[in-house]
């Protein structure tokens, strides 16, 4: 039952769209409902072209395509400014973020090297804790390292 509902509404559709083709394919012929110019008229068709007929104008594509190919130059002109910028700004962030890692090693440079020192300073309290001789220190520190 199902399976007749759909070509039924399938044929429906059909005879719609035909039916709709047709009328449109009679007002063109006849020039309009209304009466206008007889069949085979080439007025009545070119009426509907929104681009002129003038036989010195109809070849030259020249306005349009130049308007177009002006629009493509400054789309791509202000593509090519916008990469510019992006690499420009890539760039400055980049010797940006190398300065601030040179000035920054100094500092870590300190900072590990006062935990080294921290470390030794533990190991050597450990060992005098036990008593034992500042050779035992020295290899203590050296290991370390």
């Amino acid at each position: 039952m199902i399976h007749r509902h759909k070509v039924l509404f399938l044929m429906a559709g059909l005879v719609s769209t035909a039916m709709f083709y047709c009328g449109e394919v009679f007002a063109q012929c006849s020039g309009g409902r209304s009466g206008g110019m007889s069949t085979g008229s080439p007025t009545s068709l070119a009426s509907s072209f929104p681009y002129p007929q003038n036989a010195l104008t109809s070849g030259g594509y020249s306005q349009p395509n130049s308007l177009s190919s002006q629009y493509q130059q400054q789309v791509l002109a202000t593509q090519s400014q916008i990469a510019n910028q992006m690499y420009q700004n890539a760039q400055r962030q980049r010797l940006a973020a190398m300065e601030r890692e040179a000035r920054a090693l100094p500092h870590r440079l300190a900072r590990a090297e006062a935990g080294r020192a921290k470390r030794a300073e533990k190991i050597a309290a450990r060992l005098r804790e036990q008593n034992q001789s500042s050779e035992a220190y020295k290899l203590a520190s050296i290991i370390e390292e």
